[in-house]
């Protein structure tokens, strides 16, 4: 397999665009040292094409992956990469477009053992998170930053003004832990579904948003178990305890037993 070990930001930028990669032999990317963006700032979309990537952060950082001018694109594109250990920091953007993404929605890019931590619109158009850390912030009004994405095993925090369009904040949560504070903008006063589906997971979300449809998208009860905490969630929530969704106080959301008791796969 081809295997390009980088140690700056220009070298890693070079290596993503480069026509390398099959699917039976991707095109590994070793990153070796803390990468800094501002080495060479972006001043437009990175693209991997329809090359398959595969990048190994060994849990070094990469800085400041932004913008230098207005760029009306997803930052780094690709239909098939893969993204191992890479702790991105102080990720910061203003556009309507995405970090991540391929081309088209269905294009998912996939995120595992990664940290993720910034402030912008969308993190990625479609993606796949295991066993990530993703602390967010959002550069303005907006919800569904992680509506096309599928997280496992994250630990997520969100902090953001919504507006009252009908999209997930969050695609799928499974064994996750969710907390942050979500507020109304422009007079709005109700968020639509938290999540489209979600099991084993725990909402420690701060907000006085309504929620008259429920926190929840899902249609059916199978092994689904959620608990939000209800002393942070003031709003009305409508009941959808039939789907195992479970408001939960501050206390309990705090007591491992509790929780195991009502059903959340947790160690006690």
């Amino acid at each position: 397999m081809p295997t390009t070990t980088v140690t700056t930001w220009p070298q890693f930028k070079a290596a993503f665009t480069s026509a390398e990669g099959t699917e039976s032999d991707p095109h590994i990317i070793e990153i070796m040292a803390d990468l800094n963006c501002n080495d060479e700032p972006l001043t437009g979309g990175l693209n991997a094409g329809n090359y398959y990537k595969v990048i190994n952060g060994n849990y070094h950082k990469i800085d400041n992956l932004s913008t230098q001018t207005v760029v009306n694109a997803v930052l780094l594109q690709g239909r098939y990469v893969t993204y191992n250990k890479c702790n991105f920091v102080n990720m910061l953007r203003n556009e309507n477009y995405a970090f991540f993404g391929g081309a088209y929605s269905s294009y998912t890019q996939y995120f595992n053992d990664c940290t993720i931590q910034g402030k912008g619109y969308e993190i990625a158009v479609s993606g796949v998170f295991r066993r990530c850390v993703i602390t967010w912030d959002s550069a303005r009004t907006y919800a569904g930053h992680l509506n096309g994405c599928y997280c496992y095993y994250c630990y997520l925090t969100l902090n953001y003004k919504r507006d009252s369009a009908a999209n997930y904040d969050i695609y799928l949560l499974q064994n996750c832990f969710v907390k942050g504070k979500i507020e109304g903008a422009n007079g709005n006063t109700s968020g639509w579904h938290l999540f489209g589906s979600a099991s084993n997971s725990c909402i420690n979300i701060d907000t006085n948003l309504n929620y008259p449809l429920g926190i929840s998208g899902q249609t059916s009860a199978s092994q689904i178990t959620v608990a939000y905490n209800a002393n942070k969630m003031i709003g009305t929530i409508d009941d959808q305890s039939v789907l195992k969704i479970v408001s939960v106080t501050d206390a309990q959301m705090r007591d491992a037993a509790y929780l195991a008791s009502i059903g959340l796969n947790i160690i006690v």
